[in-house]
């Protein structure tokens, strides 16, 4: 079984996609993402779109996700970070919102 892991995507499609494609050429049946799916660049409900979609993915709330989703408080970060949260809270679909808002801190594997 091979697992891949990934982590910090902020909203960036074309590196998730090639990243993606690595995976798959490489036999990953597994995936964990660590968070972060949005906040930073321009395809915020694509990239949920897209980890959502894949099978064996299990995924945790990062703080940009938290901030994204008004489940974090938007302290603690620079400008930049600010402005891209608040433009991705703006573009980020009700349906995409719900998915980050209901993601796990952490995730206990039973078999560990």
């Amino acid at each position: 079984m091979k697992t891949a892991i990934i982590s910090d995507i902020h909203s960036n499609l074309e590196a998730l996609q090639t990243v993606l494609e690595h995976a798959g050429a490489a036999g990953v049946d597994n995936y964990i993402c660590l968070g972060d799916v949005v906040g930073y660049n321009a395809d915020p409900d694509a990239c949920v779109d897209t980890i959502r979609k894949i099978p064996n993915m299990r995924c945790i709330l990062g703080n940009h996700d938290a901030m994204a989703v008004g489940e974090g408080p938007l302290s603690g970060i620079n400008q930049q970070a600010l402005s891209a949260i608040q433009w991705t809270r703006d573009h980020l679909n009700d349906e995409d919102k719900a998915w980050l808002a209901s993601l796990p801190l952490v995730i206990t594997d039973p078999d560990a």
